[in-house]
């Protein structure tokens, strides 16, 4: 048996080394055998119960914080408030600065806009004189058309050294009943052919007339507003073959219909190239029409009053030759202020 020195309860569990009620290690009791007092039945006596209610709390006064003092106490005004409104800040003017800047800087621009204008209006207008000698080549001949419709697109800027500028002032091509009854008039070269046929006259035989990589411009037009059956225009690449002239035209048609075409000439069976396509950029009537075309190797460009319109390749392989003009019909027409860069 054990005992519990604490609370003196006993256990006869021999097992148990603790008090179950208090936790104090227990004492052996009688050498293992249990005591003739021991009575089972007997009121076991508890300890005194523990005190298990938490102690007051305790509340401490606010402390004010070193170095400061309570708020003096508030004593109201009675004072009358201010007898004008309250002071409210002026809105801002806004400056008339940035206004008149820019009204001055779009002045600047349209300007600018406007010299640049009139500069191109007369590089276009631009005439000039020069002077050549030469022989001239002729041939007659007909031509089929048909006609389709086009777009255009602005051109570039040609080659910058003029190699020959002529305005026909003075008579330096053929003229007369061996040239077709060509004649210069007004400062102007004239050209017609007979009803059905047209005519080609080739430039006098000399270097400057030739249209190896160059630029060629001439303006031309209707001398009384009658649209010749095949056109009129410029011939690049132009020589003999056989009595005839061959090479490229590039053409107008001037009538109801405003057309460009641009024709291979054979000497034999001539063949159309590009067919008469219907083009705003080409003036109609007696209005002129500035024609220009530019080679570069086999490449040739055609352009009117400025505008692209078609472009060939010389399948011939001609590479050079001279300058021509082509007139059909009997309506005469009229060729001025020829140029030619390189």
């Amino acid at each position: 048996m054990k005992r519990c020195p604490t609370c003196s309860r006993t256990y006869t569990d021999e097992a148990l080394s603790f008090c179950l009620d208090d936790g104090s290690p227990l004492l052996s009791v009688g050498g293992g055998e249990v005591s003739s007092s021991f009575d089972p039945n007997a009121t076991l006596a508890y300890p005194a119960p523990r005190e298990t209610t938490p102690p007051a709390q305790e509340v401490y006064p606010p402390r004010v914080p070193p170095h400061s003092q309570p708020p003096p106490p508030q004593i109201p005004g009675w004072s009358p408030g201010p007898s004008q409104p309250p002071y409210t800040q002026p809105a801002r003017k806004k400056s008339a600065l940035p206004w008149i800047l820019g009204g001055a800087a779009l002045l600047l621009v349209l300007g600018i806009g406007f010299v640049v204008f009139i500069a191109v209006l007369a590089t276009m207008n631009a005439d000039s004189n020069s002077n050549s000698k030469g022989s001239t080549n002729t041939s007659r001949t007909t031509s089929n058309t048909t006609r389709t419709t086009t777009t255009n697109t602005s051109s570039s800027t040609p080659g910058s050294t003029l190699v020959v500028r002529d305005d026909f002032s003075t008579e330096k091509w053929p003229t007369g009943s061996d040239a077709y009854d060509s004649k210069y008039e007004d400062g102007e070269y004239h050209m017609h052919s007979s009803s059905g046929n047209y005519v080609v006259m080739l430039a006098p035989d000399q270097s400057v007339y030739e249209t190896k990589d160059r630029t060629i411009r001439v303006t031309t037009r209707s001398v009384d507003g009658t649209a010749s059956n095949y056109g009129y225009g410029l011939v690049v690449h132009g020589t003999l073959k056989a009595g005839e002239p061959v090479g490229y035209g590039f053409l107008v048609y001037t009538g109801n219909d405003p057309s460009y075409s641009v024709i291979h000439l054979t000497g034999d069976q001539d063949r159309t190239l590009v067919k008469w396509t219907s083009s705003s950029v080409v003036r109609s009537g007696t209005n002129p029409n500035q024609i220009e075309v530019r080679v570069k190797g086999d490449q040739l460009s055609f352009y009117v009053n400025g505008q692209y319109v078609t472009s060939i390749t010389d399948s011939a392989g001609y590479g050079d030759g001279r300058i021509g003009f082509f007139a059909s019909n009997e309506n005469p027409v009229a060729f001025d202020d020829l140029e030619v860069y390189k």
